[in-house]
């Protein structure tokens, strides 16, 4: 963890790959259907962590063609993460709970923006316990453009107003989700996840091992 932090007014984090480590069953999702559609192995879609979910399967189906619709496939994918992350009781990242309960001993709010569909996205906070003490959650199903543009981030930062967008803190694990934070003037944290793939999170000012930093972070140390 590098450089000294400024007083946080609230901590805005992103959900897959930072609250849940989801990024493996992602994967297996989109090759489960991205083989559906080309009759054999996937194509190479690179990394897809911090990615629009709804444009891979756009590019799929560009590609592939078939009855089903980029939004019906994107669907589809989610609901099979959901099933693939109760089947392995997958739980929340290491360091969560006990970044939560500092938050809340500091009594700093805090957000959830994300570019999964909304269902997902309360689905998953709800499994965490996450979902009624959340002051704001922002998702690809709000109609805003997605990561890497500000706009979600610059949505969430401003249910803390007066408070300035540089006194909101973004806890990211991806290269986009960083250049959105950033962009949208925030204070952003990159959070090392080995499963999020080979991220630029060179923009973020502070790298975090672990969530389990996160408290050291909010008092600046």
């Amino acid at each position: 963890m590098e450089g000294v932090a400024p007083p946080f007014a609230a901590v805005l984090f992103d959900l897959d790959g930072v609250l849940r480590n989801t990024e493996p069953y992602h994967r297996m999702a989109y090759a489960q259907l991205a083989r559906s559609l080309s009759g054999g192995a996937p194509p190479d879609a690179g990394e897809i962590a911090g990615k629009s979910n709804l444009q891979l399967y756009e590019a799929l189906v560009a590609r592939f063609g078939g009855p089903a619709t980029a939004e019906e496939l994107s669907q589809r994918h989610f609901r099979l993460v959901c099933q693939m992350l109760e089947e392995y009781r997958v739980g929340p990242m290491p360091g969560l709970e006990e970044a939560l309960d500092a938050l809340r001993r500091r009594g700093i709010p805090f957000g959830v923006v994300s570019s999964s569909w909304r269902w997902y996205v309360e689905r998953c906070l709800r499994e965490l316990g996450m979902y009624e003490d959340a002051a704001v959650i922002v998702t690809g199903s709000d109609g805003l453009p997605l990561k890497p543009a500000p706009a979600p981030y610059q949505a969430a930062a401003r249910v803390f107003r007066p408070a300035p967008p540089g006194a909101v803190l973004a806890v990211e694990d991806s290269g986009s989700g960083v250049r959105s934070a950033v962009a949208a003037g925030l204070a952003c944290a990159a959070v090392y996840n080995p499963d999020s793939g080979a991220q630029d999170l060179s923009p973020a000012r502070w790298r975090l091992n672990s969530l389990y930093e996160l408290p050291a972070l909010l008092d600046g140390n």
